[in-house]
């Protein structure tokens, strides 16, 4: 029988999503979620395929779902502003567009839909958040810096996901493990499927416990099968130390499954009902690549 991979369904599911066939897209993203249901980008996908049929409350609770369990997901963020625009929620979708456009190191369309949308409803221009500045001083190393500003930011906003998972990243590249330990614990006592939250914490577990880290990279990969998020956050650990035996977890083979569903490959035009892409998915594009991305220049002001 043939076999797909995962990621060739994620890959035609977006496809599909592109070209205007949803009825593929979410035949697809029902196939992947049956075998894979709690994988991150293929509920991130589902979100993507309610959006363009319209169905604007369910978009909003899938991509919910997805920024709960990795708060830092640019795309995501950008279909939520999206959906807020679209049901007169400025003020999110504002917020969205801003939290998308500081995660993204400064993709300038995403800035241009913040100040588009500031101008229209009558509110000021993209101006830096606490946040925003703290991740710059990540991306520049500055992680004492860094860990004082998100450390601000939950003195005013303690309930801030986002802001607990960039405190965490900047404990765990410092070297401040028992901080990792202790934040990283919290916040899955919360949130169970917090992606960052549980590689970080596999990490700093593997010396003491090699059987709780497998457990805790066992649930990462129920979220994230290809190891996209670990193979990025652990980048420089496998240049540093190849030989790392934290290494030897990150070791995958691709999801595949029966094919049994439609891949998208067939050249049908239905659209639940429609032909050709929904209006609601035209904006979609924008958010499918974010390759023109560059640092933000360092003349901001912060919003306290």
């Amino acid at each position: 029988m043939v076999q797909t991979t995962l990621r060739d369904y994620l890959q035609t599911t977006e496809d599909a999503i592109s070209s205007g066939r949803i009825s593929d897209a979410l035949a697809n993203c029902q196939h992947i979620l049956t075998h894979f249901p709690e994988v991150l980008e293929a509920q991130r996908l589902l979100g993507e395929v309610y959006l363009a049929q319209g169905q604007l409350e369910e978009a909003q609770q899938t991509f919910d779902w997805v920024l709960t369990n990795d708060p830092e997901n640019v795309i995501a963020y950008c279909s939520r502003a999206l959906i807020s625009e679209r049901m007169s929620d400025y003020n999110t979708a504002l917020d969205c567009y801003q939290q998308a456009y500081e995660l993204s190191r400064g993709n300038s369309q995403i800035r241009q839909e913040f100040n588009q949308l500031s101008e229209k409803v009558g509110q000021q221009g993209f101006i830096f958040s606490r946040a925003g500045l703290a991740r710059l001083y990540m991306r520049g190393d500055l992680l004492p810096q860094a860990i004082q500003e998100w450390e601000t930011v939950l003195a005013m906003s303690p309930e801030r996901l986002d802001a607990r998972i960039g405190l965490l990243e900047a404990y765990w590249r410092e070297g401040l493990y028992d901080r990792v330990e202790r934040l990283a614990t919290q916040i899955l006592n919360e949130v169970p499927g917090c992606l960052k939250a549980l590689l970080l914490l596999a990490h700093v577990t593997l010396p003491q416990d090699a059987l709780q880290a497998k457990e805790l990279m066992l649930r990462a990969k129920a979220l994230d099968p290809e190891l996209v998020m670990a193979q990025e956050l652990f980048s420089d650990l496998m240049v540093s130390h190849p030989k790392d035996p934290f290494l030897g977890l990150l070791k995958k083979a691709p999801g595949a499954f029966p094919e049994t569903a439609a891949t998208g490959e067939n050249t049908s035009t239905e659209t639940n009902g429609t032909t050709g892409t929904s209006p609601f998915s035209d904006p979609l594009m924008r958010w499918s690549s974010l390759d023109n991305i560059v640092e933000p220049h360092q003349d901001y002001q912060v919003v306290q």
